[in-house]
């Protein structure tokens, strides 16, 4: 996996698709199809996943302007400075703490605050101003520039295995000190800056 279609007009959604595993799936975010008119969207389901995984696990995203992604269970949505749900996922500038309700489902229709799950910084790039002391599972960056910073000397805590997907052709930076026992590993192929002082005993 990936596959990616570029479809240069408009889409039609209207069949089904199977995933198939080339290594390394899991959870987070996959673009499937990027166009560049308008959308049609008579549905697009998934027909299989890769053993391990369940179809109630999956969901078909279109909230994004201009992609179809699919979008594995148990994944907010950084919505910036949008706290309240409009079926588009916005992205953007922004305050992460614990009380704001700008984490927003995968088709942009539920907001909710941070729940430490899994992070997804899609839509427009920003600055993400962390406050307080915040803990994830997973965290992905499918749009290029996205800097988290902090003002309060907040921290961003990894639970065990966390991984930072970084997409291809993505740079993102971190400038929050990640902490905890956990051990965090980068995955895909974009770049991602650290420039905080860490202090994960995990290794990242």
């Amino acid at each position: 996996m990936n596959d990616l279609l570029q479809v240069n007009g408009d889409l039609t959604l209207n069949g089904t698709v199977n995933i198939a595993n080339a290594g390394g799936f899991d959870f987070g975010t996959y673009r499937l199809i990027n166009y560049t008119g308008s959308l049609i969207d008579n549905g697009l389901d998934v027909g299989t996943l890769p053993a391990g995984f369940h179809l109630n696990e999956a969901t078909i995203q279109t909230a994004i302007n201009n992609q179809i992604n699919l979008v594995m269970v148990g994944t907010a949505f950084w919505n910036g400075s949008t706290t309240t749900a409009d079926g588009t996922i916005h992205g953007g500038d922004g305050v992460w703490n614990a009380g704001n309700t700008n984490w927003t489902s995968a088709d942009g229709t539920a907001t909710d605050p941070w729940k430490s799950q899994d992070a997804v910084f899609a839509g427009a790039a920003g600055v993400v101003s962390a406050s307080g002391d915040l803990t994830f599972n997973n965290m992905q960056f499918t749009t290029d520039g996205y800097r988290i910073t902090t003002a309060d000397d907040a921290t961003l805590s990894s639970q065990a295995g966390s991984g930072i997907r970084v997409d291809a052709g993505v740079t993102a930076e971190i400038g929050v000190k990640l902490t905890g026992t956990g051990s965090i590993e980068k995955l895909d192929a974009g770049t991602l800056i650290l420039s905080a002082d860490n202090d994960d005993t995990g290794g990242v």
